[in-house]
């Protein structure tokens, strides 16, 4: 019972931490976007 709830937890964790990164580098992009785009003018 122990090994299969282990397992999950770990899965939820990893898929989480993706989750966050993933939304960190929109962020990123967006901001850079909007860095580019006031050099530009």
């Amino acid at each position: 019972m122990g090994e299969p709830v282990t397992l999950t937890f770990i899965f939820q964790t990893i898929g989480i931490v993706l989750f966050i990164t993933a939304i960190g580098i929109v962020l990123v992009r967006i901001k850079a976007r909007r860095i580019n785009k006031k050099d530009s003018k």
